[in-house]
This record gives C-alpha cells, sequence and structure tokens, in this order.
C-alpha cells in the first residue's frame, strides 16, 4: 500500500499525455504537477519558444548564446540570453519577460539609448542645443532618449534658462522656452 507522505518514485500522466517520475509525497504534500506543463522539462516543437512564441524566438542571437537554442529552452525559463533585433541591435534579457511580457527591442522601442540611433543629440539636433551643459553636469544629449521623463535643464536663444522633461519638448505639445511663450516672467 502507498500513502500520501510516501516516498516512493511512481510514474505519472497529465490530462495532455505527458509522462514523469515523481514521489508521491510530492504530488499529495507538496502539489507538484506535471513537469512539461509547468515548463520545467523542454519538449521541442510541444512547450518550447520556438514553437511557442517564433515572434520572438526569430530574435535569437545565434553565435552569443553559445550552443543553448531557442527549441532547447521554455517560454518560462529565467535565463537571460543575448537577443538581436530585424535593426541588427544586440542586447540581454530574460526569455521568460520577453515571452510573458512581449517586450521588443529596447533600443527601438525607446527604453534604452544607443548613440547615434534613438539619442536626443541624434534624433532632435536643434533642440539638442538648447540643453544646458553646464547645469546638466555630465549628462550629454547622446546619453537620453528623446522620449525621457528625465527632468533636464534648457537654455534658449535668448538665454533663458528653465527645467522641463526632455519628452516635454519632443512629445506631441513640444513645449518650447516658458519665458519666450509668455507663460512665465523672465527675471531682472
Amino acid at each position: 500500500m502507498v500513502t500520501p507522505g510516501s516516498h516512493r518514485m511512481v510514474w505519472w500522466r497529465c490530462e495532455h499525455g505527458h509522462v514523469w517520475r515523481a514521489a508521491v509525497y510530492s504530488r499529495s504534500v507538496c502539489g507538484t504537477g506535471c513537469p512539461v506543463c509547468a515548463g520545467k522539462i523542454t519538449i521541442p516543437g510541444a512547450n518550447d519558444l520556438a514553437s511557442q512564441h517564433p515572434g520572438i524566438a526569430s530574435e535569437w542571437a545565434w553565435e552569443l548564446n553559445g550552443p543553448l537554442t531557442p527549441d532547447r529552452v521554455t517560454p518560462s525559463s529565467n535565463r537571460r540570453v543575448w537577443w538581436r533585433c530585424a535593426l541588427g541591435h544586440e542586447w540581454r534579457a530574460v526569455i521568460a519577460s520577453r515571452a510573458r511580457m512581449n517586450t521588443r527591442c529596447p533600443y527601438c522601442t525607446g527604453r534604452k539609448v544607443l548613440a547615434g540611433f534613438n539619442d536626443l543629440a541624434s534624433l532632435f539636433p536643434k533642440l539638442a542645443k538648447e540643453w544646458d551643459a553646464e547645469l546638466n553636469g555630465p549628462l550629454r544629449p547622446t546619453e537620453v532618449t528623446s522620449g525621457s521623463s528625465r527632468r533636464v535643464w534648457w537654455r534658449c536663444d535668448h538665454g533663458h534658462v528653465w527645467r522641463a522633461a526632455i519628452y516635454s519638448r519632443t512629445g506631441p505639445k513640444k513645449c518650447g522656452c516658458p519665458v519666450c511663450a509668455g507663460v512665465v516672467k523672465a527675471k531682472s
């Protein structure tokens, strides 16, 4: 007779037909289930990243991930691997994060800065000329994205200085100097 607390190893079959071996107590006491359905074991063509998320798997950076391939990992894997988007940008991200949230290239989406591609100076060169290099310290317009919520210092052609979020200057409203716009009075 087998009791619920038994450490005896037996074979199990889940409702999807997956077969595995586990101790009775691990199922009855710990509540563990099918390791395939839980994404703990990879079955190529069934529960792997390549078959479950082909779009994400197409961005796999093959030569940077060594022997690891998208058909040998599950979408729930917490491994951090290399990716490459269609524009050739490379970045590292956790497989599960990409699969669960369908995240894309951090450079193309403006979440990470890539000088010469999505930085403020490259996308808005005229605006970057109003960047107050002295008040912003070591931070440069090549080190922030055009959609950043970071508040920085600006200086217009008339010498007025103000602080505003980068996106407020690049977004749909494209706010400029508040003194020149008559919103704020210049200090004498």
